[in-house]
């Protein structure tokens, strides 16, 4: 694991940025290397960064005390702006300064201002006027109080611009639990339409898994859930496995995000790589409109104060269950747009009859006998996700960055809505529990493009990373544009590993790890459809399906003669062994594991 603070440790102590990869046609702003002198504190000079947090954000920091000073050697011709975080808890208006001195013995101060109340302030020096002669920059401070003052400093970042044009910044927006059918309604999400219109959208997307932190975990490490070892809700992402925004901050990105459920929080291990982590908040999973003032309000602060390119990553719950955006919603927007929501019951019933109380991942469903009812609350949701992305992009337009952000979108899983007999779960490796929408617009992509060949989350994170290297073609998504006979092999598993699968331009195989079950059985009687049975499953069985002649999966032809389930069975035997141990579960607060509980997520 790269921790929020080692790059700091590692500009200041060897050299920090190494220039590799820097000459890139979508990276303007290059990151050099930068030494370290003996500060004339009393730190030794291997002294190593500590984390420290300010304002919510945790940077890798050196204190100096009144009267010491740190001091950086910048050797001539690299650097053109030097960058650094200040703060203070015990000295909130201490007078921070930043000193230039040349070789030739001349001084003059370039940074004198207070700092500001809370948060880390982000001091910028320009350095172009010096551009061949070795400098040395020095920083300290003043007090305002007589009792002991001292000032953090973070983070120091050493920029070379090679190019008059911006950074280039990434937004990685996931929604959950969104179909991939809902997004190609323009009337239903225009705001994601939208974006299509202005890049590439993969129409054949799948999730790695199918509940929110496995296929998190694989969209922000690049790694299949037999990979990285996140089974379920419950698991930790491994401090080992790297992830996009580690990888981003070595680039010299800064980073944030902004989540609404605890199981994609810091416990869980996903804010490796963020300076800045937003954890859930109260509320935060039945509506995500406060994640996205927060998501809104920072990337307004960065436009006003940093020069590095950003990476943010916003997470929004909201299509998930219970089915419903925020009333208000519902009576504005929603209406305005010419929707409406059936009546709760029907008659006859459209909505299959459980015997005795409903499970309770649908206990909100009581009372409710109309299909049409469920499934138009779902849209509903899925539209205010949408609304809250068009916040989000918004801001891009209104800050003037919309020519410099690359826009990711996707979802981490679909929703059935009965098909397979599953209502309103996502459980079983079924299409519409794994078709996810997939939208991909920024510098370096086409634009009103449409891709057929499928594509997996997993390939996410590595084509982010490749287009700010400037070499978006040589990922799996790029070279998807332009295949005209796609049959590339998506894997794709359930949670715990209970079954496996994958689909590739001839089939869709599953193969059951271990016993489960996934949705119902159901009979048509006089007074509407009711439920006869659970669907359970044995380790071992195996469904196999021919997407040609049976798009729907209704025929399965697993243990047939010439089907060649013997052949895809030692492909999941090869995936098997090459996989990594399940990583630790993480303790959950009683309020965690009671909201995992009512969500579907048990043992």
């Amino acid at each position: 694991m790269i921790s929020p603070i080692s790059l700091a440790s590692w500009l200041l102590t060897l050299g920090l940025m190494s220039s590799a990869g820097c000459e890139r046609a979508l990276e303007p702003v290059d990151y050099t290397s930068v030494s370290a002198l003996v500060p004339s504190s009393p730190l030794p000079a291997d002294s190593p960064s500590q984390p420290v947090e300010h304002g919510g954000e945790v940077r890798g920091s050196w204190s100096t005390r009144a009267g010491e000073t740190l001091e950086f050697q910048i050797p001539p011709g690299e650097a053109a702006r030097f960058e650094v975080g200040a703060a203070s808890d015990n000295d909130p208006e201490a007078l921070v300064q930043i000193e230039i001195v040349t070789e030739e013995g001349g001084r003059r101060t370039l940074v004198e201002t207070p700092l500001v109340a809370e948060g880390w302030q982000t001091l910028g020096v320009d350095l172009s006027p010096w551009p061949d002669r070795p400098l040395t920059l020095v920083l300290s401070h003043q007090p305002s109080i007589d009792t002991q003052s001292s000032v953090d400093w973070g983070e120091p970042l050493l920029l070379q611009k090679e190019t008059t044009g911006a950074p280039l910044n990434v937004i990685l927006v996931t929604l959950d639990t969104t179909r991939a059918d809902t997004t190609l309604d323009r009337d239903l999400t225009p705001h994601l339409a939208a974006l299509a219109e202005q890049g590439v959208r993969f129409t054949n997307a799948w999730s790695a898994a199918t509940s929110t932190s496995p296929s998190h975990a694989s969209i922000l490490t690049g790694l299949a859930v037999d990979q990285h070892g996140v089974l379920s809700n419950r698991n930790r992402l491994p401090d080992e496995v790297e992830t996009l925004a580690e990888q981003l901050s070595e680039r010299g990105f800064q980073t944030a995000a902004s989540v609404t459920v605890d199981h994609l929080g810091p416990g869980a291990g996903f804010a490796q790589g963020f300076g800045r982590f937003r954890p859930a908040q109260t509320g935060d999973a039945q509506d995500g409109a406060s994640s996205v003032d927060d998501a809104v309000a920072w990337i307004e602060s960065w436009s006003k104060a940093s020069a590095r390119p950003f990476f943010l990553w916003v997470h929004l719950f909201d299509p998930h269950t219970p089915y419903g955006p925020p009333k208000s919603f519902l009576e504005e927007e929603w209406a305005q747009r010419g929707f409406d929501i059936p009546p709760r019951r029907s008659t006859p019933p459209t909505m299959p009859s459980f015997p005795g109380s409903l499970p309770t991942p649908l206990a909100w469903l009581e009372g409710t006998t109309d299909r049409a009812h469920v499934e138009a609350l779902y849209a509903a949701g899925v539209a205010y996700a949408d609304h809250l992305l068009g916040r989000i992009i918004q801001q891009v337009e209104a800050l003037g960055l919309a020519s410099s952000t690359l826009i990711v979108v996707t979802a981490d899983h679909g929703e059935a809505l009965g098909e397979q007999g599953v209502f309103y779960q996502h459980a079983g490796l079924w299409p519409a529990s794994l078709r996810v929408p997939l939208v991909w617009a920024g510098p370096g992509w086409p634009r009103g493009v449409e891709v057929a060949s499928p594509i997996s989350g997993v390939e996410i994170a590595p084509a982010i990373l490749a287009t700010v290297d400037g070499e978006p073609d040589r990922t799996r998504l790029y070279q998807a544009l332009g295949e005209a006979n796609p049959s590339h092999r998506v894997w794709f598993a359930e949670t715990d590993l209970r079954q496996l699968g994958f689909r590739d331009g001839e089939v869709h195989y599953i193969e059951a790890l271990g016993p489960g079950q996934f949705g119902v059985r159901t009979e048509q009687r006089a007074d509407g459809p009711f439920v006869t049975g659970i669907q359970r499953y044995r380790r071992g069985r195996k469904w196999l399906f021919d997407i040609h002649a049976d798009p729907n999966l209704n025929r399965n032809l697993a243990g047939q003669s010439g089907s060649g389930s013997e052949r895809y069975r030692a492909l999941i035997g090869e995936r098997r062994q090459a996989a990594v141990a399940a990583s630790s579960k993480r303790s959950l607060t009683e309020r965690e594991e009671s909201e995992l509980r009512a969500l579907g997520y048990g043992e």
